[in-house]
């Protein structure tokens, strides 16, 4: 008696029928017609799938042959996958590099202006407009993922932008010069930002960041900045003379709002591009974040550092 060796839901181009305890296809034009559309649907013939051990026929054999057969069939399209990535997305990808840059450089020179202008302290200059506008890339970047519930991209931005900063800028700048570490650096500075490290470990114990853990952060930031700025603050104010002579707050005003549109507008377009290239390379979300984000967005952060530390400003680099 003649019984189907594959099941109900099987494919119905092997669904072949074996006579008596024989393990090869009945040759009968019923099974020829089935053998050839079988060899049309599938991209492997199907008689190297058919195995000649009576444990594995059929589907099960169908089954058996492509798990032995997808493992180097994936490694190769992973690798040339990265050849074939789609064009708008790598476009949209450098448009947003390009925006971030420009804009984190129109919104620090206007903020510079604008706090010389204002009479502010070079110090809480370079603590507050400095610091924060050359990380406004990563911060628009990561506001931008959250937004978009890419939370992966969101967090892994902002670690991987700090293990850049501190592995790949310091190490490029002592390269080029060496760095003398003050003591308000090594006492204070230091110190507070291992103990924000340890903070943000702390909140994230259980899994995710809340609404109250990102209360708890923005006042360790506050917190943070005035013991910099009551530890080092007490000095005089310097370079404000040949930035104020001739003030154009309006300009400066404009220049600001310009560099936040493209911070905001450059954001986008990185967060939308790598998830697509993610998806495209079969890579998660994290790991473009922790690589490819957090590079881009650290690149303000770079450039100023190698300028300050190739004109021999050790302090600000």
């Amino acid at each position: 008696m003649l019984q189907p060796k594959c099941p109900d839901r099987r494919p119905p181009a092997i669904a072949f029928r074996y006579a008596g305890q024989g393990d090869q296809p009945r040759q009968s034009a019923i099974g020829r017609r089935a053998y050839q559309r079988s060899r049309a649907a599938h991209a492997w013939p199907i008689d190297r799938c058919l195995s000649r051990s009576s444990r594995t026929t059929g589907y099960a054999a169908q089954r058996h042959c492509a798990r032995s057969r997808s493992g180097p069939r994936l490694r190769t399209l992973g690798i040339l996958q990265l050849s074939a990535l789609p064009a708008p997305a790598l476009i949209q990808m450098f448009g947003g590099f390009l925006l971030l840059l420009i804009g984190a450089e129109l919104s620090v020179r206007a903020a510079v202006h604008l706090a010389a202008i204002f009479k502010v302290r070079p110090l809480i200059i370079g603590l507050t407009v400095v610091a924060m506008g050359t990380s406004a890339p990563q911060m628009a970047v990561s506001l931008q993922a959250a937004f978009s519930d890419n939370t992966d991209i969101a967090v892994g931005s902002v670690i991987g932008g700090n293990i850049f900063n501190v592995l790949v800028i310091l190490g490029l700048c002592a390269l080029i010069i060496p760095l003398r570490v003050a003591r308000q650096v090594l006492h204070i500075d230091i110190p507070l930002m291992i103990g924000a490290c340890l903070l943000a470990i702390g909140l994230s114990w259980n899994g995710e960041f809340s609404t109250f853990d990102g209360v708890v952060l923005l006042a360790g930031l506050l917190v943070c900045l005035f013991i910099i700025v009551r530890q080092g603050g007490h000095g005089p104010r310097h370079g404000q003379a040949d930035i104020t002579d001739k003030p154009r707050t309006l300009t400066r005003m404009l220049m600001l709002a310009a560099g936040l549109l493209m911070l905001t507008a450059g954001g986008h377009l990185l967060v939308n591009a790598s998830v697509v290239i993610a998806l495209h390379l079969g890579l998660s979300e994290r790991i473009i974040g922790l690589t490819v984000i957090a590079i881009g967005t650290s690149l303000p952060a770079l450039m100023a550092s190698l300028i300050a530390a190739l004109r021999g400003e050790r302090d600000i680099a």
